[in-house]
């Protein structure tokens, strides 16, 4: 199996959903983290987290096009 070029992206994911998860972890439980600055700490998470999922995706996409791309250019030099 080869392993991918973006091995962070996992870790980026992986961290997004925790984040994501924080707040609904804090409101099931009853607990609420202190705000900070006025800000209330689980929606700065939720944020984030999201923020982080797009991360994801943005570079899930990128490497499948540098992938097809590398497919077609190898597909070109074989023909010539």
């Amino acid at each position: 199996m080869k392993s991918s070029k973006f091995v962070v992206h996992y870790h980026v994911l992986i961290l997004s959903l925790l984040l994501m998860a924080m707040p609904f972890y804090h409101q099931a439980t009853g607990r609420e983290m202190q705000p900070a600055v006025k800000i209330n700490l689980d929606s700065v998470a939720g944020i984030a987290g999201m923020l982080g999922l797009a991360t994801f995706v943005g570079i899930t996409i990128l490497n499948r096009r540098l992938t097809a791309l590398e497919k077609a250019v190898a597909a070109k030099n074989r023909q010539q």
